[in-house]
Order: structure tokens, then C-alpha cells, then sequence
């Protein structure tokens, strides 16, 4: 279609079309809650391929509220993706959709159901809104492969905003599932915008940036945003992840609510010692606010191979009512050029806290600081097992030190 052209689809669909070229305008009006919708369902187990350029408008239905147990959204494939871009601008509106269980969702893009790892290029906008329930930008079973040559490129926009959010899902469904996680080869992030509409009086309203198992060559990402209610994720992988680089990352959840910038674990409440490992990291800037617990990286260990490091800028962790922690883990190798700031107003405060070692070279300029407003908590600046602290030119440490050996 040619930047002049209109297509309206009212419940038909663009069902076993392997390749759409597109720089008009596609639009599709849902009218069926009984069976699962798109606006582009590739039923064959051929990938879809394209560009779809232009503008496209994907609308659940036209009614207030409506409970469904199915699922949603803009493209679906059963095949393997190799040569798909999004350059224009899409939108799925679900926010009539009340979806119930796991299986129902709104969703841009969904390879949830094909064997093979995905590889697609976003360089416009994507938005995924609904209110009333689950929203997911990308669901994919795998994301690229050990063929370097699959590359997921997310340069552009993804924005969803739904009772419970996700940004980029690899798994098969909406579940919070470490079996059936799936995991990241390459990924490369523009601007991640992940908001839950819940703001009180719920036990639901979850918001998490990037859910996998684990990212077994790089994850790139300029900036990533995620508001949540009861719970509040940057990055949560179940088993960790090698090569991360992080420019600008801001987490922040509700009033009773947790938040963590990246957790390397099957759960925000594994023990330390169950779980994963990150390996080769770089955090620019990273801000996590929480009404409850807040953390800015929870992993077993934090290591490093070859001739990299694992680099620190800057990490601003606070919380209202419970713990603040900059850095929790087992053991830790990191190089700090910037600052780590915890604070905590009614609870402990920790600026880097690892349960067996830790290597710490801080820089000309660098800082830690932590800050427990309420007189009767702790607020230590390092705490370790067995602590290896340089130092290269001038740094500050504001609250204690503890550590058996040093």
C-alpha cells in the first residue's frame, strides 16, 4: 500500500498473508470476544516479513467493558520473523478489554507460539494501551539465536500502559514464569515507556520493563521507564545475563509497593544465593523508588571476563516504608565512577551489600552514601563478608563500613 492508501477492516482480518508492505494507513475493528483477533494473523508457519511503514490501528470494540479470556493485538505469527520492520506509527487500543488469566493479553507483537528465535526491526512507535487489563508490547518465544545475524533492533518507541504492563516478554503467555521464560541473544533498546494504570486499592497493577530468562550475547537500552503499583521491574531475568549496557533507567512503584531496577533471580524473593549471575555490565544513570523495598541490582554475583568491567555511574535508590539497597549480592566485582545513594525513611539503608565478596575500585569523584532518616535503623554505605576496597584519586563514603576482612 502507498502512502495515499486506506484500508478498513471491520472483524475480517489479514489471516496467512506472509508479507505486508505498508506506508498508508490499515485499520481494524475488532467485533468478536469469542476467539482470538489481530489485525495481521500469519496462521502458516511461514515467517512474516515486511515493512509496515505509514500508520496502523488496531481497536478491541467499541463497547465500555468486557471480560475475555482470549488474546488481542496487531500481528501474530506462528512462523519465524527474519525481516519484519515497524517504521510508522501503530497503535493497539484494548482498554475495553477485561482480560482474565494468563492467556489473555493485549499485544503488539505475539511469536509466542513459533519454535524458532525472532529478529525484527522497531523504528517508529508502538502502543499497546489497556487499561482494564494485561498489555505486553512484544510477547516472542526466543529473541535472535546463535545466528549473530538475528538481531532484534527496538530503536524507536514502545509504550504500554495497561492494569498490568510489560514492555519486551519472552515466554509463552503473560505468566511470570521462570520454566517458561524464554531467552535474549541480542537486543537493542530506544525508548521503553511502561506505566500500570492501577495508582491504589488493588493487589494487581504490575509493570515490568523487559521479563526473560536470561541474555546470552548483549541488551543495549537508552532509556527505559516503568511505573507500577504493587510491583515496579526494569529488567528481570530468571537466570541472569551477560553484556548489559544501560544509559538511563527509572523504576518506581506505589506506595506499598516494590521496585528494582534489574533482578538476576526466578523471583524478587529469592534468597542470594539462589540466583543468577550478571556478567559484564555498564549502568550510566539507574533511579529506583519504591513505597516498599527498593534495589537497584539484586544477582548472586556480579563478575567479570576478558578485559571488560563490570562499570557503575550513577544508582539513586529510596524507599518510604522499607528497605533501600543500591547493590545486593553474593559477590561482587565493580568499578564505580559515579555515585550510589540509598536512602530510606522509616527503614535500613544500604549502598552496596554483598553477603561474600566484594572488589570495589572507586574513582577520582566517585561516591557512596546511605541514609536511614529514622534514627534507630542502619545505614551502611558497604557491608561485606570480605571486602577489596581501591581507591583511584579521591572518594567519599558517607554511613558505615562493615566487613569481617578487609
Amino acid at each position: 500500500m502507498d502512502s495515499q492508501s486506506n484500508l478498513t477492516l471491520f472483524g475480517n482480518r489479514l489471516t496467512n498473508t506472509i508479507r505486508i508492505e505498508n506506508q498508508g494507513r490499515i485499520s481494524c475493528i475488532n467485533s468478536t470476544v469469542r476467539e482470538n483477533s489481530y489485525l495481521w494473523d500469519n496462521k502458516t508457519t511461514t515467517g512474516s516479513s515486511g515493512v509496515l511503514g505509514g500508520s496502523g490501528y488496531y481497536s478491541f470494540g467499541n463497547v465500555s467493558s468486557i471480560e475475555t479470556n482470549k488474546d488481542f493485538g496487531l500481528i501474530k505469527t506462528s512462523g519465524q520473523i527474519t525481516d519484519l520492520e515497524i517504521s510508522g506509527i501503530y497503535t493497539v487500543d484494548g482498554n475495553s478489554a477485561k482480560t482474565i488469566g494468563d492467556d489473555s493479553y493485549i499485544v503488539g507483537v505475539n511469536t509466542s507460539s513459533s519454535s524458532d528465535g525472532q529478529a525484527m526491526t522497531i523504528s517508529g512507535s508502538l502502543t499497546i494501551n489497556a487499561k482494564q487489563g494485561t498489555g505486553i508490547g512484544i510477547l516472542a518465544n526466543q529473541l535472535g539465536s546463535d545466528d549473530v545475524s538475528l538481531k532484534n533492533d527496538y530503536s524507536g518507541q514502545i509504550y504500554v500502559t495497561a492494569k498490568d504492563a510489560f514492555g519486551v516478554k519472552v515466554g509463552k503467555n503473560a505468566a511470570m514464569d521462570p520454566s517458561a521464560a524464554g531467552d535474549i541473544y541480542s537486543l537493542s533498546v530506544g525508548e521503553l515507556d511502561i506505566e500500570s494504570t492501577i495508582t491504589s486499592g488493588s493487589t494487581q497493577g504490575e509493570a515490568t520493563g523487559i521479563y526473560a530468562k536470561s541474555v546470552k550475547r548483549d541488551l543495549t537500552a537508552n532509556a527505559i521507564t516503568v511505573k507500577g503499583y504493587t510491583n515496579a521491574t526494569g529488567i528481570h531475568l530468571t537466570e541472569g545475563g551477560r553484556n548489559l549496557t544501560i544509559s538511563d533507567m527509572q523504576v518506581s512503584a506505589g506506595i506499598s509497593g516494590n521496585a528494582a531496577g534489574i533482578i538476576a533471580a526466578p523471583g524478587r524473593d529469592n534468597p542470594v544465593s539462589t540466583a543468577g549471575k550478571l556478567e559484564n555490565i555498564r549502568i550510566d544513570n539507574l533511579e529506583v523508588s519504591g513505597g516498599a523495598d527498593a534495589t537497584g541490582i539484586f544477582a548472586n554475583s556480579i563478575t567479570k571476563s576478558g578485559q571488560s568491567e563490570n562499570i557503575i555511574g550513577n544508582i539513586t535508590v529510596s524507599s518510604e516504608n522499607g528497605l533501600a539497597t543500591g547493590i545486593f549480592a553474593d559477590n561482587a566485582d565493580i568499578n564505580l565512577g559515579g555515585r550510589i545513594l540509598s536512602s530510606s525513611a522509616r527503614f535500613n539503608a544500604y549502598g552496596i551489600w554483598t553477603e561474600n565478596e566484594l572488589y570495589l575500585k572507586m574513582f577520582d569523584g566517585s561516591e557512596i552514601s546511605a541514609i536511614a532518616a529514622n534514627e534507630h535503623s542502619i545505614a551502611q554505605a558497604i557491608r561485606s563478608k570480605n571486602l577489596y576496597l581501591t581507591f583511584e584519586g579521591r572518594a567519599t563514603i558517607n554511613g558505615d563500613i562493615m566487613a569481617d576482612a578487609a
